[in-house]
């Protein structure tokens, strides 16, 4: 068996890059929704929480290793300077973790060096952390044979992967160090590719005795967040991995054996990317979707066990529909009173009914209708009147919405960007949308919202000429 790194010019690879011509767009597509959809939510801190606590928990149980969740999540809460019932009590294992992944997501500009990465070494294995075999701390490994073997009963062991020789790695190491920090910026080099490239030389160089899969990911974070520092803090690719745990190991495998041809890693890397966008697009939409539910029924009176069901609810606690009889359970009443409660919540409009009726019928969110965002295209350039009456309803709108309003425009741009031939009408739009977002810079960057400001419809600044145009 040869492996990847025993060519002498191991590290030219080459990788096909038909599916990722589909695939990347899509990414920067989802990272852009994302990046919009924190700003909608006006405070993104608790989705920075939510998203840096699953990458550093799902990171070590891709390795086997079960973090205790709400340590860590008290290390992220101390570290952020957030105010969160944190349930549990930092350590010094969960400190570093946070430390580690901070570093990584934060501090992308700062040059990739060795200190760096053995300090994340030493974050990973504090000092008095209890280890069966010891291992060298914040050092490069410098004995033994590196292998991940797995054996069965009655069968032979299986080499899955051997690391290159001791006497290998401080020079590798040195290169790859190099490169990293030469190749960002490359307009050769895709962000997302080189993202996948550093994780998988870093892993096949496996420089220390143990942490070599946690750094790595690290590693593939500091590169992405390099190329978009805005939404980096707002995903967690190792939740994705770990969903694909199998998957991910037979990728990394098969490219340590397939020659300097990365295309299927590379393909399962953005794939995976793409699924993690995706996941944290969704747990996002699902807070605003559940804030806006009680902005619009702040005013309706509700007892205590209507309250949680519509919070279950709406976390989607119940996807086929709720019940009677579940309402009865978590409620602790009778069927006829949660019969009566949902009844009750229909008649508010909070539920909706659906189902064949008796015991089938169940009750889900009811969601107030209301206008569709539109993208702001609008020719301002020999205006100044009517840029003045559109930055005037642009600055009367919550942060919310501006938010909301910024992404649907960038989404329109971006489509008719990927247009190979846009027509005339299309470009003509495309500099009426370039204009509605130095505008809504324009209005965020000066800071003039107040929660005490009118609120401007929908459909107030659609009837300023050359605003919101309906597609």
């Amino acid at each position: 068996m040869s492996w990847i790194w025993e060519d002498t010019d191991w590290t030219n690879f080459g990788w096909d890059r038909e599916e990722l011509r589909v695939l990347l767009p899509a990414i920067y597509r989802q990272q852009g929704q994302l990046s919009g959809l924190a700003r909608a939510q006006g405070n993104s801190d608790q989705s920075a929480l939510n998203a840096l606590l699953e990458n550093i928990v799902q990171s070590s149980a891709i390795e086997g290793e079960n973090l205790d969740r709400e340590s860590v999540k008290s290390s992220l809460v101390n570290k952020l300077g957030l105010v969160d019932e944190a349930r549990g009590r930092s350590t010094d294992k969960s400190d570093g973790l946070v430390e580690m992944m901070l570093d990584a997501v934060t501090n992308v500009y700062e040059p990739l060096t060795e200190e760096r990465l053995f300090k994340w070494h030493r974050q990973l294995f504090p000092e008095n952390e209890f280890r069966i075999e010891p291992i060298d701390v914040g050092k490069y490994r410098t004995e033994g044979v590196m292998q991940v073997v797995s054996s069965r009963p009655s069968h032979m062991p299986v080499v899955h992967f051997q690391a290159p020789p001791v006497d290998r790695v401080n020079q590798e190491m040195v290169d790859f160090i190099t490169w990293f920090n030469e190749s960002a910026g490359d307009p050769s080099l895709d962000p997302i590719e080189r993202a996948a490239l550093a994780h998988f030389r870093f892993v096949t160089i496996h420089p220390f005795d143990d942490g070599n899969g946690r750094i790595g990911r690290a590693i593939g974070d500091l590169a992405l967040g390099q190329a978009d520092p805005e939404s980096i803090r707002l995903y967690a690719m190792s939740a994705g991995i770990a969903k694909d745990r199998k998957g991910y190991y037979q990728a990394l495998e098969n490219a340590q054996k397939g020659g300097a041809n990365l295309s299927g890693w590379v393909n399962w890397f953005a794939r995976t990317l793409d699924k993690s966008l995706g996941l944290a697009c969704e747990r996002i939409d699902q807070t605003l979707t559940k804030t806006r539910f009680w902005e619009q029924h702040r005013e309706t009176h509700l007892n205590p066990e209507q309250h949680k069901a519509l919070n279950k609810l709406l976390d989607g606690k119940f996807p086929d529909g709720l019940s009677a009889s579940k309402y009865a359970a978590f409620a602790q009443v009778s069927k006829a009173t949660a019969t009566r409660h949902l009844t009750d919540l229909v008649e508010k409009g909070c539920l909706k009914i659906f189902g064949g009726g008796g015991r089938s019928t169940r009750y889900a969110v009811r969601n107030q209708e209301s206008m569709p965002i539109q993208p702001l295209s609008v020719d301002i350039t020999h205006d100044a009147a009517l840029k003045k009456r559109v930055l005037t309803e642009l600055t009367a709108l919550p942060s919310s919405r501006l938010a909301e309003i910024e992404q649907a425009t960038r989404g329109r741009l971006k489509a008719i960007e990927e247009q190979p031939k846009p027509s005339r009408l299309e470009l003509q739009e495309k500099r009426g949308l370039i204009a509605g977002l130095k505008l809504i810079d324009q209005v965020s960057q000066a800071s003039m919202r107040s929660p005490d400001k009118p609120v401007s419809t929908i459909n107030q600044i659609n009837a300023v000429k050359g605003g919101f145009r309906q597609r």
